[in-house]
């Protein structure tokens, strides 16, 4: 799996976003995908955003979707939280866990204000 640092949006697609591809040779399975804001976010009563997967089709749309088919693109975005609160969101960090040949998988990583505070979010 790649992150993609600043890679366009889909038409219909503005909260929160992160952009990933699936650069092995099997689906990515049983998505889960959360934020969980840093103590700034206590404020707003804010504890864990979901994330809802969209995977690119063909045709450059992107779709609902449970898995991510090898060599796809895929964006995870935060339709839940309003981009007034994404705006005053401290860092966060994400959990995206997924199932690959069987096995359960984890990628965490810290991303920081600026880059929860624009349509495209950055993996710092």
């Amino acid at each position: 799996m790649k992150w993609l640092a600043n890679a366009s949006a889909p038409d219909g697609m503005d909260k929160i976003m992160l952009t990933g591809t699936n650069t092995s040779n099997t689906p990515l399975e049983n998505i889960q995908a959360v934020l969980k804001p840093d103590s700034d976010a206590n404020a707003l009563g804010i504890d864990t955003v979901a994330l809802n997967l969209r995977v690119e089709r063909r045709d450059g749309t992107a779709a609902p979707g449970a898995s991510i088919p090898p060599g796809a693109r895929f964006y995870l975005e935060a339709a839940e939280l309003s981009e007034a609160d994404a705006r005053r969101l401290g860092g966060a960090i994400l959990s995206f866990a997924y199932s690959q040949d069987g096995r359960r998988r984890t990628s965490i990583m810290y991303l920081e204000r600026t880059a929860l505070s624009g349509p495209s979010a950055d993996p710092q």
